[in-house]
């Protein structure tokens, strides 16, 4: 549920010449709040007390804080008939809004009291979510046409339900392929080992007239395995961050 709300005084935007358009009054719940950038998270807001967004068209809000400022809404007269009213709201919180959430870009938040009167006491019921069932599949498409049309935002559940079908898949395909790549590495790893040791040959048999054991040799061909594969591991890791970098630059 939200109201349309701005800042009636120019004075009070961040840029004279930007608008930092409306900030959808919204009702305030503690838990749903990101973290603030002034003031501390409020259990409750007081009738008087709103909680602004620290990014708008413009610049900050954050030379708001402590302030007391007048916000402008829309009161409604009558069937598309409405006037323009403006109410005193102390600004008792900035909060961080560069990830937008289900409330929208710029939310502001006040308390339900607050609401009731933006509304004139005339608040309608709203919902966040509504799940509708059809009796075809067939008729799917021309029921999220038309729930479209009338400003709803639409998502197939069975749209989802494959998702999650799939995600399941992957994880279970996960849990197998962890013993199958321990094997492939062990092998890989002997066959290193072999190839090793056969191009060492002259090598190790110096060393084994200078009294090294068949175990010794094993063992310092095992290090030098080990040392390969934990080199290869960290510049696979290097080029793996290198090329995701790569990606997000240029998506």
């Amino acid at each position: 549920m939200q109201h349309d709300l701005d800042l009636a005084d120019e004075g009070d935007w961040p840029s004279p010449t930007v608008s930092p358009g409306s900030l959808w009054a919204t009702t305030y719940f503690e838990p749903r709040l990101p973290k603030m950038i002034k003031g501390d998270r409020p259990v409750s807001l007081q009738d008087d007390e709103i909680l602004l967004p620290d990014s708008v068209p413009g610049g900050s809000l954050r030379h708001l804080y402590g302030k007391t400022v007048m916000f402008g809404y829309t009161h409604i007269n009558g069937k598309y008939q409405g006037s323009y009213r403006t109410i005193p709201l102390k600004v008792v919180g900035i909060y961080d809004n560069s990830v937008p959430d289900k409330d929208g870009e710029n939310p502001s938040y006040v308390s339900e009291n607050t609401m009731d009167a933006l509304f004139d006491g005339n608040v309608q019921e709203s919902y966040t979510f509504a799940y509708v069932q059809v009796d075809s599949g067939d008729n799917v498409p021309l029921v999220q046409k038309k729930l479209a049309a009338m400003g709803f935002g639409v998502a197939g559940a069975a749209g989802q339900q494959d998702v999650t079908g799939i995600l399941a898949a992957l994880m279970s395909i996960g849990r197998f392929m962890f013993p199958i790549v321990l094997v492939c590495s062990l092998v890989f790893g002997l066959f290193l080992s072999v190839i090793w040791m056969k191009q060492r040959k002259r090598s190790l048999a110096l060393l084994r007239c200078l009294g090294y054991t068949a175990g010794q040799l094993s063992a310092l061909a095992l290090v030098q395995v080990v040392q390969l594969v934990v080199a290869a591991g960290i510049a696979g890791i290097i080029l793996g961050g290198g090329f995701q970098f790569a990606a997000g630059a240029f998506r």
